[in-house]
């Protein structure tokens, strides 16, 4: 049962210290969870590591020494290392201790030390006397410095209020079903919204993923009756409209927009815009064998590549670039008994070091190519993707062929699928013309 999800940890090598920090902010109505923290328990700590935790208290002598030496901090940085995931997000950690004023010797050496994904956002210290039921109201004090995050955590809240308020929702229909069990009714319940999305492709491999298509959709809904309109956010959010960023986020951000990074589902059933690599030479499919693909690139992407090409550039490309293959078929078809063959539009990833400049800024490309926005994963350089009208394959659903293909590198996500598969249907119904010019 995925109960992980503690928003509020403490931290301390004696219990009673511990839980008596603990019980202060259960009794201000909060859900908190203690972890005794000596170097012995945090040496034997089997633990899954934890998402989604915003607030840290935590001792700074885990060591109980009479002195705080870097000993103790570099035990406080294991801690947080041990119980907490490089993908946990924004927290304040808040220290107490009868060494109060090591605190910031403990702040200066995190700030150095603990990796960027972990280190807190705001630093605060308390004195272990101050730990009374009016503990939170000061949490709550020091929260309020995060500013523009909190409405972050804000829309964090109401996601998971609508996940609530959706599970409510499905429980109340299933007690609508007559002569039967609580437990029977929900599968049918979950069942028949499976049912909804497959139809007669349904089956006990891909049920799960039907099931959580539907649900995500239901949630959407839910998520945006839920979100809470604060103005103090709203004035937040628009006063940073002309703030200068730098370079590189805008292609972080179209990443995130546009393509899910998520890797292969628990099965290798398609879904339109997965996107596959295309298979090297003796993949025995029934689409075109390329003995040498970055050769093809270049020839059939060539009018959006830089003519001008150092033979060490002409290596990078060879080296980065990948041909790949994008699933076109329709939602619908994917989960009724219309789909013969998965039918794809090869496509080029190619860095934009490499492109010509126009392509790059204004996305001009011959009308037989459709450019995505630039991208960027990480820090890895910027790249685009680059559609082919002129190449479409099509594969049969055989399972053994499609094992062939392998797993799904990403996925191109709806908004900027219906673009470019707009754009394919215009390719391909377009009647064409012959003028004589004077």
């Amino acid at each position: 049962m995925p109960l992980g999800f503690h928003r509020i940890l403490v931290f301390d090598d004696k219990v009673d210290d511990g839980t008596r920090i603990a019980k202060s902010i259960w009794d201000a109505g909060y859900s908190v969870r203690f972890i005794k923290s000596d170097p012995v328990s945090l040496r034997n700590a089997k633990v899954k590591k934890l998402q989604g935790v915003r607030v840290i208290f935590m001792d700074i002598n885990l060591l109980g020494h009479g002195i705080v030496t870097t000993s103790n901090f570099s035990t406080v940085q294991q801690a947080i290392s041990t119980y907490l995931d490089e993908r946990n997000g924004p927290y304040a950690l808040i220290t107490w201790s009868s060494f109060g004023d090591e605190a910031n010797n403990l702040f200066d050496y995190l700030k150095e030390r603990m990796p960027v994904n972990l280190k807190p956002l705001i630093y605060k210290t308390l004195r272990k006397e101050e730990a009374d039921t009016t503990l939170m109201t000061k949490v709550k004090k020091y929260l309020k410095e995060l500013d523009a995050i909190n409405c972050l955590i804000d829309w964090e809240g109401g996601v998971q209020q609508a996940a609530c308020d959706t599970i409510y929702e499905l429980v109340d229909m299933a007690r609508s079903i007559p002569d039967k069990e609580m437990k029977d009714a929900i599968k049918i319940v979950l069942s028949k919204l499976a049912r909804a999305e497959a139809g007669d492709h349904l089956d006990k491999h891909n049920a799960i993923n039907h099931l959580n298509g539907v649900l995500v959709q239901i949630l959407y809904d839910r998520a945006v009756n839920h979100m809470r309109v604060d103005r103090r956010c709203g004035g937040l959010i628009w006063s940073g409209r002309n703030e200068a960023a730098g370079e590189g986020w805008q292609q972080k951000v179209n990443t995130m927009l546009h393509l899910d990074l998520t890797g292969p589902r628990g099965t290798q059933e398609h879904m339109p815009g997965d996107v596959y690599r295309y298979p090297g030479h003796g993949h025995g499919l029934p689409i075109p064998e390329l003995k040498n693909i970055y050769r093809f690139i270049n020839d059939e992407f060539k009018a959006v590549i830089r003519q001008n090409l150092t033979p060490e550039e002409k290596k990078k490309v060879k080296r980065d670039s990948r041909l790949l293959l994008v699933e076109i078929i329709p939602a619908c078809d994917h989960f009724s008994s219309k789909l013969v063959w998965h039918r794809y539009v090869v496509a080029a990833r190619i860095g934009c070091e490499f492109l010509n400049s126009d392509v790059v800024k204004k996305r001009k490309s011959p009308d037989y190519l459709w450019s995505s926005p630039v991208f960027q994963e990480a820090n890895l350089p910027k790249f685009i993707i680059f559609f082919n009208s002129k190449l479409i394959v099509s594969i049969p659903r055989k399972k053994s062929l499609q094992r062939r293909i392998g797993s799904r590198l990403f996925r191109v996500r709806q908004p900027l699928l219906g673009d470019m598969l707009g754009w394919l249907a215009r390719q391909s119904s377009r009647l064409g013309h012959v003028s004589v010019s004077p």
